[in-house]
């Protein structure tokens, strides 16, 4: 081997050491700091996701309590519950099934009497 081999082999082998430790600790640190962001981001998707949540249930007990304020209903279940008869169960199901339309998000809507039974 030349001289100006032998020059460069050890130069090599004398940085590489370096070179290793100096990429092994910028790995460590660009590898935590990467973590960090990702756990802020989802921590922030997390909290929008809970905010639309609790927004969507309070949107859906707002229409619920306007569908159980309704005078014309609470009059009928009172008859309902008094003195049973078609008349008053169909009248109930009319404004039920008007109140449903209205409202697409609710599925079904079912009325029980204090023993959960349903009327």
């Amino acid at each position: 081997m030349e001289l100006r081999q032998k020059i460069i082999f050890l130069i090599l082998v004398a940085f590489m050491p370096t070179i290793v430790m100096f990429s092994l600790t910028s790995f460590y640190f660009i590898e935590k700091d990467v973590t960090s962001i990702e756990l802020d981001n989802l921590d922030a998707i997390a909290t929008s996701k809970k905010h639309h949540l609790e927004d969507s249930i309070e949107r859906n007990l707002e229409r619920l309590q306007g569908i159980t304020s309704r005078t014309q209903l609470r009059e009928s279940i009172e008859l309902q519950i008094t003195n049973s008869n078609v008349e008053n169960k169909q009248k109930i199901e009319k404004i039920i099934f008007d109140a449903k339309n209205s409202i697409i998000d609710f599925k079904e809507i079912i009325i029980l009497d204090t023993q959960g039974n349903l009327i």
